[in-house]
């Protein structure tokens, strides 16, 4: 129930409980910044609810962490929801591209946008990691390549080209590595330092990845 609710709840959260809100007002008339407002408001609340929560020892920190909404990030272009919502959704995403069959990406991008929470794991998955790849490099012809990829990738999407220039066979192989990688920048702080050689093992292995098996043209 709060997974399919919780989308109307920050609306309805203003609507009620903040002053100035016009109930009269037809969905079709709000805009994006105005739903991002109503869950900006809405999560300083909902935070604190789940906080005490789990101060109180009624749900664990695993519970808290998929139930707390992300603040928002001027990196990510997208409304970011809690993890709860989002669970399962980028392995979905990443069988429907593996299997697609279409020369276009009409459908493919239609089928991710027809979930919102799709569509919004998907966007916030990718440039997050492009922000977090980028800030650990610091070779500049390191960041010269990822820049690459990102413009390929990004143009290609604003060109409805992205199945003709990337090869969907590749995502679950690069899927694999970047959970690898993510794991092991999870790693507790005491062991990140020793960790280094693997992350960047892994790190080579996932820029590899995308060039020669994901991208069709990966000449550089």
């Amino acid at each position: 129930m709060l997974r399919s609710r919780f989308e109307s709840i920050p609306s309805a959260f203003s609507e009620c409980f903040l002053p100035g809100r016009n109930r009269d007002t037809k969905p079709e008339d709000l805009d994006e910044s105005y739903e991002r407002r109503n869950i900006a408001y809405f999560s300083q609340v909902w935070n604190e609810f789940i906080n005490s929560m789990r101060d109180e020892d009624l749900i664990s920190n695993s519970d808290r962490d998929l139930l707390l909404v992300p603040y928002r990030s001027s990196d990510v272009s997208v409304i970011q929801w809690p993890p709860f919502l989002l669970a399962s959704k980028i392995p979905i995403a990443l069988d429907m591209a593996k299997d697609y069959k279409g020369k276009d990406d009409a459908d493919l991008v239609k089928k991710i946008k027809s979930d919102e929470y799709m569509y919004s794991a998907v966007v916030e998955c990718y440039e997050t990691l492009r922000g977090i790849i980028y800030y650990l490099l610091l070779d500049e012809d390191d960041k010269a390549v990822v820049r690459y990829i990102c413009y390929k990738v990004e143009m290609s999407i604003q060109q409805h080209t992205f199945v003709k220039d990337f090869k969907m066979s590749g995502l679950p192989s690069l899927s694999e590595k970047m959970e690898i990688f993510l794991t092991l920048l999870q790693s507790d702080d005491h062991k990140v330092e020793s960790l280094k050689p693997q992350i960047v093992n892994v790190l080579q292995d996932i820029v590899e990845i995308v060039i020669q098996d994901v991208m069709v043209d990966g000449h550089l």
